[in-house]
């Protein structure tokens, strides 16, 4: 008898494979025998078939593949000739359902307020579910923003009353979606303030008044009487 053993190993990284361990004097195979470790030229066969997907490879007798069917637990034989040595082994496949992994993003929705021709303040979503491998976004965004990784960001170039725009999130489990409520304000110029606030002059005397008004739009006023109020410009008459 051949002082061989044969037994099925799976090194994470082939499948299940054939290894040979001789167990005679020096840790020698039998006569005509494998050497010691996984078996490389041999003649595999196994019964039942394999489930779809999974396929044994001739010479190592790895087991290995995808499966594309569940199963329960089914035993397998697996025999091995190596230069004339034969033996067999048992193999358990159970296929489990694949367990499916969509993305999940929050937050499921969210308005803004933006105006026009301002950097608005970027839009995240977080992901606890499976890997994002797609963004999309519909309809398309104003002109301005722009959706890229997971967040929404930019500088409205339009003015727009409230709209709604659905972000989906993908990838080949499924997907998830959030809704973006975007409202575009015109933007407001700022209040004007002008300078000096007050002055004096001598009555019946002629004067020039130059006031600077500070605020989105800017204008000299030129004034040539001995009482005038401009806006909030005030004078005094001094004999």
């Amino acid at each position: 008898m051949p002082d061989t053993i044969y037994f099925s190993a799976n090194d994470g990284i082939d499948g299940i494979e054939l290894w040979a361990v001789g167990v005679g004097s020096g840790g020698s195979s039998g006569s005509g025998g494998p050497s010691n470790g996984p078996v490389t030229n041999a003649t595999c066969e196994i019964s039942p078939a394999l489930p779809t997907g999974i396929t044994l490879t001739q010479g190592t007798c790895t087991i290995s593949g995808t499966p594309t069917v569940t199963q329960s637990a089914t035993t397998y034989t697996l025999w091995v000739n190596d230069s004339g040595v034969s033996d067999s082994t048992i193999v358990t496949i159970t296929i489990d359902e694949s367990v499916l992994d969509p993305p999940s993003i929050l937050p499921a929705s969210i308005s803004v307020v933006l105006t026009n021709t301002t950097a608005m303040t970027p839009i995240s979503f977080s992901n606890s579910g499976g890997a994002v491998d797609s963004w999309e976004v519909d309809p398309v965004l104003p002109d301005g923003l722009s959706l890229a990784s997971g967040i929404i960001s930019g500088t409205p170039t339009t003015v727009q009353t409230a709209a709604d725009y659905t972000v989906w999130a993908n990838n080949s489990d499924g997907a998830d979606s959030a809704i973006v409520t975007i409202t575009i304000n015109e933007l407001l110029p700022d209040p004007p303030s002008i300078s000096p606030a007050s002055i004096t002059v001598v009555l019946n005397s002629p004067i020039v008044v130059e006031s600077s008004i500070l605020g989105r739009f800017h204008q000299a006023y030129h004034l040539a009487s001995p009482l005038i109020r401009v806006m909030e410009l005030s004078v005094v008459l001094r004999q």
